[in-house]
């Protein structure tokens, strides 16, 4: 079973233009607003077998809406680029086609520019989302490297294997967005930064604070039975540093939660401002 949301809500974002459009204009955004509506069918239908199959009905919208954004771009139609963009970012996200992750990369390099030129006349939306999904997509990724293991038989080698998968899912950050990189922090941090966005969307808001939670729950269980079997050697000590997030998770003293996923909900609102006033 996936531990990330994937709810069809994230990519539900319609187009309306508005104004005297020139037939051109108005094929291009009805045709966003199909493939939009494409979209979401096809991930409802994905949702309801929550596999992590190949999907090559999604992979070939992605195709398409990428090369649609291109052909905005170069007709000016930036606003319709950002929509292709967003199809094409989730497309290749949720296609579960490994080949296709530097597809996803190279969707965000292509988007971040146009979101940049437009400042706040870009749709906030379409560039959240552009921005988020590569770091959704690196989170599930280190989410589901995570095997099991008996540490009564587990070789050294098997541990130290363990711990530098591990590292990938809640190492310390250092800023990047790729697969190998602190894919938990990753979101938390970005997170941090788009609160003003946040504030502001609460389903996005919603839909991003559960998934944190979820991913992090996930995270502790994980990681918890390493620390049991590291108590009271240096290498406890070393899992805390390297782990800064599950440090700050088990000093969270105990009068202010009453069960694990008190605190879990406790961690995130500490650091992610907008999760803890949702409840509120």
């Amino acid at each position: 079973m996936n531990i990330l949301l994937k709810s069809a809500a994230i990519a539900a974002s319609l187009l309306v233009m508005q104004g005297c459009l020139s037939t051109e204009r108005y094929e291009m955004a009805s045709d966003l607003n199909t493939t939009d509506s494409e979209l979401e069918r096809l991930l409802i239908e994905a949702n309801a077998k929550d596999d992590r199959t190949p999907k090559p009905a999604i992979e070939l919208l992605a195709i398409y809406a990428y090369d649609a954004a291109t052909a905005a771009v170069k007709s000016n139609e930036a606003k319709l680029a950002l929509g292709y963009y967003r199809i094409a970012a989730i497309g290749f996200w949720r296609d579960d086609i490994a080949a296709n992750n530097q597809k996803l990369f190279d969707v965000v390099n292509a988007a971040e520019p146009v979101c940049d030129a437009m400042t706040e006349k870009a749709p906030d939306r379409d560039c959240f989302v552009i921005r988020f999904t590569p770091l959704l997509a690196s989170l599930e990724e280190a989410l589901s490297a995570q095997p099991p293991i008996e540490f009564s038989t587990a070789t050294t080698a098997q541990i130290q294997s363990g711990l530098a998968t591990l590292f990938k899912l809640g190492g310390e950050s250092t800023g990047g967005i790729d697969f190998n990189n602190g894919a938990l922090p990753n979101l938390i941090n970005q997170a941090i930064a788009q609160q003003s966005f946040l504030s502001h969307h609460t389903t996005l808001n919603q839909y991003i604070c559960d998934n944190l939670s979820a991913a992090f729950a996930k995270y502790v269980s994980v990681i918890s039975p390493y620390r049991d079997n590291a108590k009271g050697t240096e290498a406890e000590a070393q899992l805390l540093a390297d782990h800064p997030l599950y440090k700050a998770y088990r000093t969270i003293p105990g009068d202010l939660v009453n069960s694990q996923q008190e605190r879990v909900e406790y961690l995130i609102g500490s650091k992610v401002a907008s999760c803890k006033s949702r409840g509120e």
